[in-house]
């Protein structure tokens, strides 16, 4: 069993990566999640988001939003799969937000 829980060889693999379409629907950018192993129970999650547009004030807003927000979302994943404790970050950051139940 590895560190997931899984048979050998399960979980993430090197240059394996998740890309999904995010953000404002007008001008939505990619985002892709690199898992790199680096150990038997390490990995490195690289995320990249590209497809920018607007000024650059925007662009430096729009990136300084993002960065927290994944950073938010990362840590609560590892927390949920390498401890089994669920954080509740993303409502407790945003607790008004559509479609989040408040419990």
């Amino acid at each position: 069993m590895n560190q997931y829980g899984h048979p050998d060889g399960a979980g993430p693999r090197e240059g394996r990566l998740i890309r999904f379409e995010w953000g404002n629907y007008e001008q939505p950018t990619t985002v892709e999640l690199k898992f790199t192993p680096h150990t038997e129970q390490v990995t490195f999650v690289e995320a990249t988001e590209t497809g920018f547009q607007g000024s650059g004030d925007d662009t430096v807003r729009w990136v300084n939003d993002t960065v927290g927000g994944f950073t938010t979302a990362l840590c609560a994943m590892k927390a949920l799969l390498e401890h089994d404790i669920e954080l509740n970050a993303v409502p407790d950051h945003h607790p008004s937000a559509e479609g989040w139940d408040q419990e």
